[in-house]
C-alpha cells in the first residue's frame, strides 16, 4: 500500500497547479483547437497527394501563431507541446479531419481523392487551402 502513496501525491502535486489556474485544456480552447484541426487537414492532404506540398513558411508561421495565441492564454511552452504531441490528441484531431475531409468528397481508400479535396480547399481559398501548394 505505501508505495502508491508516493505516487499518488505526485499525481496531485502536478494536476493542483494546472486546475488551480483555472484553464481547461487546450482541447477545449475552441480557437486552438480550430486552429489545430486545420493544421492536421492541411497535412492529411500534403501527405496523401504527391501533387501537393505545404507551404512550407505559411504553414510555420501559422503554428507559431497558435502557439503565440496559447501562451497568450496563459499556457506554458511545455503544456503545449504536451498537448500538440499527445497521442490521444493527434488520433482525436485525425479522426475529425478525416470526418470534414469525408463531408467533402474524400473516399479515405481513393488517394486520388486527397488531390480533389486539397485542390478543392485551394481554389475556396480557405484557411487549410492557404497552407497548400501545388495541384
Amino acid at each position: 500500500m505505501r508505495p502508491l502513496i508516493l505516487p499518488t501525491i505526485l499525481a496531485a502535486a502536478v494536476a493542483l497547479p494546472l486546475s488551480a489556474q483555472g484553464r481547461p485544456g487546450l482541447e477545449f480552447e475552441p480557437d486552438i483547437d480550430n486552429s489545430l484541426l486545420i493544421v492536421m487537414t492541411a497535412d492529411l492532404i500534403r501527405k496523401n497527394c504527391d501533387a501537393i506540398d505545404a507551404r512550407k513558411i505559411k504553414a510555420v508561421l501559422y503554428i507559431k501563431g497558435i502557439q503565440k495565441r496559447a501562451r497568450g492564454m496563459g499556457y506554458s511552452k511545455d503544456e503545449i507541446e504536451h498537448h500538440v504531441e499527445d497521442e490521444g490528441q493527434k488520433a482525436r484531431l485525425k479522426e475529425i479531419s478525416m470526418a470534414y475531409l469525408a463531408s467533402k468528397g474524400l473516399v479515405e481508400d481513393d488517394p486520388a481523392t486527397y488531390c480533389t479535396v486539397g485542390r478543392a480547399e485551394m481554389a475556396a481559398q480557405s484557411t487549410v487551402g492557404s497552407l497548400l501548394k501545388g495541384g
